[in-house]
């Protein structure tokens, strides 16, 4: 389900995995993506933070270069996730992956 798509654009298994999480998707299936609602899920929610990954795959659609969008919105992924405690932490609880992991 939804737990799969997030590991989908943003596995936190490992930093090579986030680095090739899917950074090209910016929304799943009828308005996923677009929904108002997202915004209100609870900040620990996997809603949420797929909400978040979609977000990022978002700020660099207007990029020509796919290689490049890839790159930076696999960069912004690592920053945001990989190298923040808590929200690694968090992540790893929703996509059930070792903390230690890596």
């Amino acid at each position: 389900g939804i737990g799969l798509m997030l590991r989908l654009v943003n596995d936190i298994s490992s930093i090579k995995a986030t680095l090739q999480s899917n950074h090209t998707l910016i929304m799943f299936g009828r308005g996923f993506g677009d929904d108002m609602h997202e915004y209100d899920a609870p900040k620990n929610s996997i809603q949420h933070k797929l909400r978040t990954a979609l977000d990022i795959n978002r700020d660099w659609m207007g990029k020509q270069d796919l290689a490049a969008l890839a790159a930076e919105a696999g960069q912004k992924k690592v920053i945001s996730t990989q190298l923040n405690s808590k929200e690694r932490t968090s992540l790893c609880c929703l996509q059930e992956v070792d903390i230690c992991n890596e």
